[in-house]
């Protein structure tokens, strides 16, 4: 731009002192319009691509985080599905037992649990039937007392307490006394002993 500003001097300059003709003069000035103009098409376009590429870089990094962002998330949907699967097959496995265990329970007798069933309603309501039989045999049960015992009168008699020998509570008031004067307060040899 500096370059062009500085031959449309020289061109005035040229004009002034009479060393190219006017005509020449507006053909170069026309000449540079339209350098200019082309000029500033080019920047407006150079303009637009550094536009465009800067929002082709901002889309190509979306697009990378969005890349990632979707292995994330097929690995979570890998995992998850894993999960479920092997909860599916826990519960599948729950499932079977519960089934075991409630076959074992149908298989018992429905006529022990009909009895057994009576005996309980009959307890809960306060009736008193004999206990039910079970396989024809009843059970051995202790004898239950119907009388009252009668009151005793006998009456605990204490017994007496053993007689103890007096013990001699004098020895500590006699501390002070002789050596060879006995704690009772006889005189004893110590000779002797």
């Amino acid at each position: 731009m500096a370059k062009l500003l500085e031959q449309d001097a020289q061109a005035q300059n040229q004009l002034r002192e009479g060393r190219i003709s006017e005509e020449d003069y507006v053909q170069k000035m026309a000449l540079r319009k339209n350098e200019i103009e082309h000029i500033r098409k080019k920047l407006e376009e150079l303009e637009t691509q550094r536009s465009d590429m800067s929002i082709a870089k901002v889309d190509l990094e979306t697009v990378e985080v969005m890349e990632k962002g979707n292995r994330a998330l097929k690995r979570t949907t890998k995992f998850l599905k894993t999960n479920v699967e092997k909860v599916i097959n826990d519960a599948d496995k729950n499932a079977e037992r519960l089934e075991e265990i409630g076959a074992n329970f149908d298989q018992c007798r429905l006529s022990e649990d009909e009895s057994l069933n009576r005996e309980l309603d009959a307890l809960l309501n306060g009736n008193e039937e004999p206990v039910a039989q079970v396989d024809g045999e009843a059970p051995m049960l202790p004898e239950v007392p119907t009388h009252t015992p009668a009151p005793t009168t006998e009456f605990f008699v204490p017994l007496e307490a053993p007689m103890l020998p007096e013990v001699p509570t004098h020895a500590l008031a006699n501390a002070n006394a002789d050596e060879n004067e006995h704690p009772i307060g006889v005189a004893v040899d110590t000779d002797e002993y």
